[in-house]
């Protein structure tokens, strides 16, 4: 995709997802910001501050990250199983997905139970049951 497509595209992504907001369609905004999390990578590129004041200047990977967060507490809005796909790298991500998810989410009383690892398809299942 070209540059200047890409930024329309993030644009209207965006815009998509600000009305999913408004009308509490959690589950389809967390789906929104996936489109956006897809086009970028986990590299060191640094990125420049968002025209709309969105996302600051900031590594490619630290908005990546930030995205799934926000994709994470869509879905946990919209009272839904949240399934995040770790990497090709399952083995070296595993122990730092698990930190960050017990540290985002915060289950209460520390039941670990919440997060679930599946290893074998290298996935984070976060079940929202309940309001954290």
């Amino acid at each position: 995709m070209e540059v200047q497509s890409t930024k329309l595209y993030v644009r209207y992504v965006y815009k998509l997802y600000d009305l999913h907001v408004a009308a509490e369609n959690h589950t389809e905004a967390a789906f929104t910001l996936k489109l956006h999390a897809e086009l970028l990578s986990w590299s060191d590129e640094l990125l420049p501050e968002t025209a709309d004041c969105r996302w600051p200047e900031q590594y490619e990977w630290q908005r990546k990250e930030d995205i799934y967060h926000k994709i994470i507490a869509e879905f946990n809005r919209g009272k839904v199983l949240v399934s995040v796909p770790l990497s090709t790298h399952c083995d070296m991500m595993l122990p730092y997905v698990v930190t960050l998810a017990l540290i985002i989410l915060q289950p209460p009383c520390n039941d670990l139970h919440y997060v679930i690892i599946n290893a074998s398809k290298c996935s984070l299942v976060i079940p929202s049951t309940t309001q954290w």
